[in-house]
């Protein structure tokens, strides 16, 4: 059963070099199964969006919405 998450935070942004970036707003909605699914899809997405090779997840909330 899939559900409706709103995945909204800050992250911080690893580069190809080595270093992080400052906190980076993020917002997304996706169906997924679970809050951890969610979370890796809007990583993963944002990742391939805009480069980095890796981020660290700081003060992230995932919420349910009805369907």
């Amino acid at each position: 059963m899939n559900n409706v998450y709103r995945v909204s935070g800050s992250y911080l942004a690893k580069y190809p070099d080595g270093h992080y970036s400052g906190k980076i707003g993020l917002g997304a909605t996706v169906i997924a199964k679970n809050e951890r699914e969610a979370k890796k899809m809007v990583a993963s997405q944002t990742i391939k969006t805009y480069g980095y090779v890796g981020f660290k997840w700081d003060d992230v909330d995932v919420y349910r919405q009805s369907a």
